[in-house]
């Protein structure tokens, strides 16, 4: 059985999808296998990982319908053979030595979940990631999810991480959302002993503009709130500490979606959306008012977009115009 099982759904990426295989096959870990999961495309995917097939015996390949990115992973985590698992995006690529340092922090650490650094890949520019000095971080499970909450240990991406394929015995990805990322990764953190961190950027993220979290404002955008409760209700369960975090991220979320609308113009086009952001924003306004990680000046701001969304529109327009 392989020691790493590296899971890539794809669905029409076949311009990139080579590259993608490509620096997976480049890996100075050999042991391991890769699945890669053909998610109904319509473009030139399906023939693209047959082909790979008669390239290296580690590939496998299954071809299904079309289910979304968070199906295509499920099946690739139950056809998984490896103790660990790792995800690819396939329109990402890696550094040579990813899975080989991710597996001896692991090891070394004796840690369920080992992450890296993402670096993001722009068409005209990449964003290079500055490192002074190789750095490893060991978390309890409460530390790492602090901190990712905070912004820190390299986001919630699935894809810059190794887990042991243990901690997925009772979590799927959810189907059918985005941001399905944030709707397991706490729980994941949670059901490891210990979470490794080492500073290097090994994960090339390619920036596409047309991706769905960067399309116009949608209806997907709401998927932010099943994730929410759902943290929600397991925060309180488990680390009650962290309730006021998860309301604090919650909130600037449900701010920031109309912030982007009013970014985008399209004001007059989402007022239904608007009158739903002011009614989740009233949902938990007391745990607003009550949070003390939230300034009184955003606490206000909160008012005015529970109660006078409006309002809360103008302010935005005023601020960006003079800014």
């Amino acid at each position: 059985m392989p020691k790493i099982s590296i899971i890539v759904p794809i669905y029409n990426v076949e311009q990139y999808l080579k590259k993608c295989v490509d620096s997976i096959l480049a890996q100075t870990f050999q042991d391991y296998e890769i699945i890669l999961v053909n998610d109904g495309s319509t473009d030139a995917c399906g023939e693209i990982c047959d082909d790979y097939i008669n390239k290296d015996s580690r590939i496998r390949v299954i071809h299904k319908k079309n289910g979304g990115l968070a199906d295509a992973r499920n099946t690739g985590i139950n056809a998984a053979n490896g103790d660990y698992l790792g995800f690819v995006d396939s329109d990402d690529w890696l550094e040579p030595t990813m899975y080989e340092t991710l597996y001896n922090v692991c090891f070394s650490e004796n840690a369920d979940i080992s992450t890296c650094l993402i670096e993001t890949q722009r068409k005209n520019k990449n964003q290079k990631t500055k490192v002074n000095k190789k750095e490893i971080k060991v978390f309890t499970s409460f530390e790492a999810i602090s901190s990712l909450y905070e912004g820190k240990l390299s986001g919630f991406s699935a894809c810059n991480k190794l887990y042991k394929k243990s901690l997925f015995e009772n979590v799927e990805f959810p189907k059918g959302r985005v941001y399905e990322d944030a709707a397991i990764m706490y729980k994941l953190f949670s059901y490891a002993s210990k979470i490794a961190f080492v500073n290097l950027p090994l994960y090339k993220y390619n920036y596409r503009d047309h991706s769905i979290t960067r399309s116009n404002f949608s209806e997907k955008r709401f998927d932010v709130v099943a994730n929410y409760f759902e943290t929600y209700s397991f925060m309180e369960n488990n680390y009650p500490e962290m309730c006021e975090k998860i309301n604090f991220v919650y909130y600037v979320t449900l701010r920031t979606m109309i912030a982007d609308i009013v970014c985008e113009k399209s004001i007059v086009q989402n007022s239904e959306y608007i009158k739903r952001i002011s009614k989740h924003v009233r949902e938990v306004n007391k745990a607003i008012l009550k949070n003390n990680t939230i300034t009184i000046k955003h606490k206000l701001l909160a008012q005015v977009l529970a109660w006078c969304p409006g309002l809360a529109v103008f302010f935005y327009k005023f601020f960006l115009k003079t800014n």
